[in-house]
């Protein structure tokens, strides 16, 4: 008698039904889609501020780059487990699909995952490097980056070699011995759970001691939201781990541990993304919002408004880093777009040192100064300052240019 092909035969009570066999892979597909497409875009809207509005790209975005390529590979690695069988109930796997290729890939989707994950909480490490220049806590922000290393680097080493021979962890065929994966996943998803909680917790300190705009707080709020989803997947990716790796039926049950894994993978990717993303917010999305704005109450009202110079709309102003007499923000408004809040190095205290955050009162003659692109697209090139004071009759028009002053008068007639 010829021996099944397959890797299990069905347990009492179930039958192989070949034609239409039991499927909840497309979970998994969807998950791994809509995820990565997330991360995708964030990871791009980060390099585009990085690249385009602060012209200031780091270490920290070379990293974040390599967990997005990390997490395009968990995601082939993962989506080629479903083409081999996950997904589908084991007694429908064939041995020559589980063994080799199942259980290799397996392995790669172990690697690929703890890799993306690693590299974004760098990601993350690092940008604390890049804003805070404490030594106590940047010495902290180190001693956490070695431990993320010596933790992946022994994760990966306990996943490539857990068997002797090294074959025996993929070829069913080779005789060896191998380490109980209960006792090492679990511990190692622990320590990743920890990681997870120091690396959120490492800056609250200091941003309790800023005092920052509502549009700062919702950033951080975000950023720290994303943070905690990251470890509360973690922590159900751990939860649900035990009955995996004690199932009879692992192909079926992996596909939550999958989708989990998606999850955790794509939104550390994300909230990585976040801090480096919010400077092309700030710079291009008030700007689009009140163009629409004022677009529609052209339209609504059918009259044109009347010229910027002279209603002081303080707030679409000031796009240059040297604008002039921008009050208590250091000569700038950190509420505004082309601020100082278009960098994230801004957040922190020890930044405003040197600054006028703690003072440059605003005179009050100046009704409105802004810093202009010239029409070839050059920034802080040309700045006007309109003055007028409160009983006269003529408006002050001063702009300047490559060193040359030109001052305009307006006569106003009363």
């Amino acid at each position: 008698m010829l021996a099944s092909p397959y890797l299990l035969e069905p347990p009492q009570g179930q039958s192989r039904h070949s034609a239409n066999p039991e499927d909840n892979s497309s979970q998994v597909i969807v998950a791994g889609v809509a995820t990565t497409v997330v991360a995708s875009l964030a990871l791009a809207a980060r390099i585009f501020a990085r690249l385009h509005v602060l012209k200031n790209a780091g270490s920290d975005d070379y990293l974040a780059i390599v967990a997005m390529c990390l997490s395009l590979a968990f995601c082939g690695t993962t989506f080629n487990a479903t083409r081999l069988g996950a997904g589908k109930h084991m007694w429908y796997m064939l041995v020559s699909d589980y063994s080799p290729y199942f259980l290799a890939g397996n392995i790669g989707i172990t690697i690929t995952y703890s890799l993306s994950v690693s590299f974004s909480k760098l990601s993350i490490l690092v940008l604390y490097l890049r804003l805070s220049p404490d030594a106590n806590f940047r010495r902290v922000v180190y001693s956490v980056i070695s431990v993320v290393i010596a933790y992946t680097l022994a994760y990966e080493l306990i996943i490539i070699f857990q068997c002797r021979p090294v074959a025996a962890a993929w070829d069913i065929a080779v005789k060896g011995t191998c380490l109980k994966p209960m006792i090492q996943m679990m511990v190692f998803s622990s320590l990743n759970i920890l990681i997870d909680l120091i690396t959120l917790a490492l800056p609250v300190k200091l941003f309790l001691e800023l005092q920052m705009s509502i549009r700062q707080r919702m950033s951080l709020i975000a950023m720290f939201g994303a943070g905690s989803f990251v470890c509360a997947v973690a922590i159900q990716r751990t939860i649900i781990l035990p009955h995996l790796l004690n199932s009879s039926d692992y192909t079926w049950d992996v596909v939550p541990q999958m989708v989990w894994g998606f999850l955790e993978v794509n939104t550390g990717v994300v909230c990585a993304a976040l801090p480096a993303s919010k400077p092309l917010f700030t710079r291009y999305l008030p700007r689009f919002l009140s163009s629409r704005s004022r677009d529609s109450s052209r339209r609504k009202s059918g009259s044109l408004p009347l010229p910027e110079s002279l209603g002081g709309d303080r707030k679409r102003r000031g796009n240059g880093p040297h604008a002039p007499f921008a009050g208590n923000s250091g000569g700038r408004n950190l509420d505004e777009p082309g601020s100082e809040d278009d960098d994230e190095m801004y957040l922190w205290p020890s930044r405003g040192k040197g600054s006028a955050r703690n003072g440059k009162s605003i005179p009050e003659q100046i009704s409105l100064e802004s810093l202009h692109d010239t029409t070839y697209g050059i920034q802080n090139k040309v700045r006007t300052v309109v003055s007028a004071a409160p009983d006269s009759t003529k408006i002050v028009r001063h702009s300047m240019a490559h060193s040359i002053t030109v001052t305009t008068e307006t006569r106003i007639e009363r």
